[in-house]
């Protein structure tokens, strides 16, 4: 397996790693904020790229740790930041580090991936043969994915992160009011405590 760039925010609890995938604006920042709150630490925000670690399984790196959120999922989670300095082109803004970010990878324990909504939400893990293609969905634009090799590099790189590592997709509560009591149900599911 190589380096597999995703689109998707990292967090570490303790000496693991939780990867939460998803589209543009689906809520993996706000989502990874609410593991923040749940004992994660913020490793990565919109870039994670997954490699093999000493012993063949996937590890990820610190890259970019400060998640940005809007400011109404911010101040919903009673999160901080310099909420006040303008935002990027999409209106979020960036929370402050960590401090007790981890230095050096983290072995992958789970790649969550928002595949939509429901009104209590929902978590289901997904066979690896299904979670390639969720996996592939989320790759970085062309332009990056370049700097990882050629095309069938990152499709077995792919494959051997979903042999590796569980997948789960989440349908999380529509709305900000659940998404603490949800974030508590993922990390005991995904095995993060």
């Amino acid at each position: 397996m190589g380096r597999l760039p995703l689109h998707a925010a990292t967090l570490a609890f303790g000496d693991r790693a939780v990867m939460v995938a998803g589209d543009s604006g689906a809520g993996k920042s706000t989502l990874a904020a609410v593991l923040a709150l749940a004992g994660g630490v913020p490793v990565a925000d919109d870039l994670s790229a997954p490699e093999p670690g000493p012993d063949g399984h996937p590890v990820v790196a610190p890259v970019f740790p400060g998640l940005r959120l809007s400011p109404p999922a911010a101040g919903a989670l009673g999160l901080g930041g310099d909420l006040s300095s303008p935002g990027g082109e999409d209106g979020k803004r960036r929370l402050a580090v960590d401090r007790r970010l981890p230095h050096g990878p983290r072995r992958v324990a789970a790649i969550l991936i928002i595949t939509g909504r429901s009104n209590d939400g929902e978590i289901s893990p997904v066979p690896p043969g299904d979670a390639l293609a969720l996996v592939l969905s989320h790759l970085v634009g062309k332009s990056v994915t370049r700097h990882f090799g050629t095309m069938p590099a990152i499709w077995a790189a792919a494959s051997a992160l979903c042999r590796a590592v569980p997948v789960y997709a989440l349908r999380p509560p529509e709305g900000l009011d659940g998404l603490r009591r949800y974030g508590e149900q993922v990390t005991t599911i995904a095995c993060l405590r």
